[in-house]
């Protein structure tokens, strides 16, 4: 991933009930909040906890991360992203007086990703490389280049000037 850049995420999420804990709801401290949490691999880098909305509405939730020096490299094997949503709400359902009847509303929870949906992640654009694809690691840049060609001329130099003095030894 690019360091500085933005893993971004826009969608609309709908919910009905309860998502309270506390007061005279339906939760007994077992909801939650909308929660949107970024995964490299199995650890968590990221959770935006979206503040509660009015039941009933579609809400836009927009979300951001900035990448850091730590999470910039991602192995293919064991870093995939996982962008995970969650939501607990209750309906406050019950049993109604007549067997086989039900009183009250039931939870429900919906999210639209259409085309106004997306989450990006700045892939940067050496991971393209087919090198890169391969998992080849590069090779780092030369500290003194043309230093080793030097060395090579020299010692070629040094064999052909010890070869031509060979002959005027043996007369």
């Amino acid at each position: 991933m690019t360091v500085g850049g933005e893993i971004r995420g826009n969608f609309n999420i709908y919910y009905e009930g309860d998502n309270a804990n506390g007061g005279d709801g339906s939760c007994n401290n077992d909801c939650d909040w909308l929660n949107i949490s970024i995964f490299k691999g199995a650890a968590e880098i990221h959770r935006h906890t979206e503040q509660p909305w009015v039941a009933g509405n579609w809400k836009n939730i927009i979300f951001s991360y900035t990448i850091t020096e730590e999470n910039a490299i991602w192995d293919s094997v064991n870093d995939n992203p996982i962008v995970e949503v969650t939501m607990k709400v209750k309906g406050d359902r019950t049993n109604g007086a007549l067997p086989f009847t039900v009183q009250g509303d039931p939870a429900a929870f919906g999210m639209k990703l259409a085309s106004e949906g997306l989450v990006e992640f700045p892939v940067d654009d050496s991971s393209w490389s087919e090198d890169f694809q391969a998992g080849v690691e590069e090779t780092p840049a030369e500290d003194t280049p043309g230093f080793t060609l030097v060395v090579a001329s020299a010692a070629i130099a040094m064999a052909v000037f010890i070869n031509a003095k060979k002959p005027e030894d043996e007369e």
